[in-house]
Formats: structure tokens, C-alpha cells, sequence
């Protein structure tokens, strides 16, 4: 006779064998398990539906690698932004809720505008370009990482999500003014490293040991680089009345309001998150 299994009690197991993080966080943890090796949704959970098998050689390799600190999103090898699934493993970050609000901000602001030009600085895993591209209709995207690693797992995410973008490969604190001087866009977006390293000791292992630094951390001694390199790059780049969209360290709000207006931007904000903290500045360039 075959075994069947509940997906409450399975839950309730994962739950319990997972030793790090906060009761609540391990159980979507467990959640988002049982969904990968199960195909699962959370209605079958409260239903309390029952499985005939389940890989529990692969259950435990899991649980192995999350005790270790390793982040589910990399073991899963995916996860989900803006309603869409992406790719993800150690070459990109792991995209934040914070930058899903970014995208949001930038959708509502801009999605009756056509045909803008879109650059989007670090890109990652292509997070949030791909979903500007996907949302803003006929809008024409481009996205940028140091990192050629993190630009094949960007690429291969475009390619799943059916998003039409142009890669560059390039370092935006030197070798940005060698691409094409043609290139000119509406919007500017980046989400740049802005963790200072002074901050690190305030992080989880997790993130530390697993997440790409040069995508995290910026020197204590120029916290500002990335985004004093992104508006001296928008001065050429941007089109008339363009505007830039930065993620920030909270910590920084007013000196990055003071970049744009030494820079002669305009309509300069520093806008909270849903944590009510300053996490991003926008601002347009009159020309």
C-alpha cells in the first residue's frame, strides 16, 4: 500500500528541522520548499492535501544547506519578483521587496509615457529592467552590470521572460563614457552597492557569505561613489525633462538630494519605503 503523506504535517517537519531565522520566516521558508518539490500552492496547504511521494534525499540536502546559512533562493535556484520568477544564484543579488516598491514607483509614474528609453545601472539578474520592459509598454530598455557573470543570468532571464533588452558590459566608475555617445535615455535607474562597510557587522551570515559583495558594498570613506558616477553619466545621457530613480542607503537621503542639486537636477524627492524609512531619491533634468 503507498504512504500518504500530509502536507500539514510536512510543513510543520520542515519547520522544525530548520534551525535558523525567526518562526514565521521558516515556515514560508518550508512553504517555499514543499511549492519547488511539490508543485504545490498555499491553497493545497490549508486544505491539507495529501502527497503519495516526495524526494527526501532532496528535503534534506535542503535543510543541510539552509542550517549552513545558504540563502533558499540560491538553493531553489529561482526566486519571485514583481509577480514574475527569476533566476538567481551567487553571481546577482537576491532582489528585495524594497526594489520590487522601486519598480512599482516607476510603473505608476511612467506607464502612460511611450516609447522611453530605459537604462537600468546594475542590473543584476535583470529584475528590475526586465520588469519595467515587460510593463511599460514599447519602451526600449537597456541594461548594464560590471559583472559578465551577472549578464548571463540577466540574458537567460530575458530570454525565459519573453523581455526584449540590450546588455552592456561595463564599469560605470571608468569605462561608461567609451559606450556609444548616442545612447540617451528618459529614465535612470539603479539600485548601485550602497552598504557601507561599516554596516556589515549589522548583516546576516546569509547574506555575507553567499551574496556578491561588489554588488553590496561600497567604502566607508565614499559612500556617494556610485551615485555621484551616475548623475556626472546622466548630465550626457539623459533626454530633456529625464529623470533618475536610485535605491539608497536610508542613511544618505539628504546627501544624495544635494548631488542632484549641485547638479542642477529638479522635482528632487526622497521617498520612504513601506518600512518608513528614506530608500529612494528621484529627481528630472531640465536641459
Amino acid at each position: 500500500m503507498i504512504s500518504e503523506y500530509s502536507l500539514k504535517t510536512l510543513h510543520q517537519q520542515l519547520t522544525s528541522s530548520i534551525t535558523l531565522y525567526e518562526d514565521q520566516e521558516k515556515a514560508n521558508i518550508a512553504y517555499l520548499i514543499l511549492e519547488d518539490l511539490l508543485k504545490i500552492t498555499k491553497t493545497d496547504l490549508l486544505m491539507d492535501k495529501k502527497v503519495k511521494e516526495y524526494d527526501q534525499k532532496r528535503i534534506k540536502d535542503i535543510i543541510n544547506r539552509l542550517n549552513k546559512a545558504e540563502p533558499i533562493q540560491y538553493i531553489l535556484g529561482h526566486t519571485e519578483f514583481y509577480g514574475r520568477k527569476f533566476t538567481v544564484n551567487k553571481n546577482v543579488l537576491i532582489p528585495r521587496p524594497e526594489t520590487e516598491e522601486l519598480v512599482d514607483l516607476i510603473i505608476k509614474e511612467n506607464r502612460k509615457n511611450k516609447d522611453l528609453g530605459i537604462l537600468d545601472i546594475g542590473t543584476g539578474s535583470g529584475c528590475i529592467a526586465i520588469s519595467l520592459s515587460k510593463e511599460i509598454l514599447h519602451s526600449k530598455v537597456f541594461a548594464l552590470d560590471i559583472s559578465k557573470d551577472a549578464l548571463s543570468v540577466a540574458q537567460q532571464n530575458a530570454k525565459d521572460l519573453n523581455a526584449e533588452i540590450s546588455f552592456i558590459e561595463a564599469d560605470i566608475t571608468n569605462d561608461l563614457e567609451n559606450k556609444p555617445e548616442d545612447l540617451k535615455f528618459n529614465l535612470i535607474v539603479s539600485n548601485p552597492p550602497y552598504v557601507t562597510d561599516a554596516e556589515k557587522t549589522l548583516m546576516h551570515q546569509n547574506v555575507l557569505a553567499y551574496e556578491p559583495g561588489t554588488a553590496l558594498f561600497v567604502r566607508d570613506r565614499d559612500p556617494l561613489l556610485f551615485y555621484r558616477m551616475i548623475i556626472e553619466f546622466s548630465l550626457q545621457h539623459l533626454l530633456p525633462n529625464g529623470s533618475c530613480y536610485f535605491e539608497i542607503n536610508e542613511a544618505f537621503g539628504n546627501e544624495i538630494k544635494e548631488l542632484f542639486e549641485k547638479n542642477d537636477f529638479t522635482n528632487i524627492r526622497i521617498v520612504r519605503d513601506l518600512r518608513g524609512k528614506d530608500r529612494f531619491a528621484i529627481a528630472s533634468k531640465v536641459f
